[in-house]
């Protein structure tokens, strides 16, 4: 797996994405990797997750957030175990943080990452102020498709 600390200026190669913090890489993160990596190899995009560091809690809140579940040397290990073939690690703070939906989604998404699928949760929300929302992101997303990942339960939990 490659590892891109920050966000590139320019993408490589055309990506499906998901965006997340992934801390644990628990059975729903699983999930959604699955789901990633099997879009990936239909569309024949590169399978990409862009997560961010610090938490963005930890920055809204230091001192307050959860404790992190996961080293970041584990995170990326079981990243790559999923077979995601690229990381970016955007490093969150004041600019980031400050950024519109629509900013996210024109520099970030499109002319950075060069998105052409993306997945996220259905309660997934970015942007200053966390405006940006899943409806948002298909009204906005004209060169990617916006697919939500649904809720894993596991036992009935």
């Amino acid at each position: 797996m490659r590892i891109i600390r920050g966000l590139p200026q320019r993408a490589d190669a055309p990506v499906a994405l998901t965006i997340g913090n992934f801390d644990g890489v628990h059975r729903g993160h699983q999930a959604m990797l699955a789901r990633l990596v099997d879009a990936a190899e239909d569309l024949r995009l590169v399978p990409a997750v862009l997560t961010f560091d610090p938490h963005p809690r930890e920055f809204f809140a230091p001192g307050r957030s959860p404790a992190r579940i996961s080293s970041r040397r584990d995170k990326l290990e079981r990243l790559a175990a999923a077979g995601v073939a690229l990381t970016i690690v955007a490093r969150f703070d004041a600019a980031l943080a400050a950024t519109s939906p629509q900013a996210f989604v024109d520099d970030v998404l499109v002319a950075r990452l060069a998105t052409r699928w993306l997945l996220v949760g259905g309660d997934f929300r970015f942007g200053k102020a966390r405006a940006g929302d899943l409806g948002f992101l298909r009204r906005a997303a004209r060169t990617f498709s916006v697919e939500a990942m649904a809720t894993v339960e596991v036992e009935g939990e």
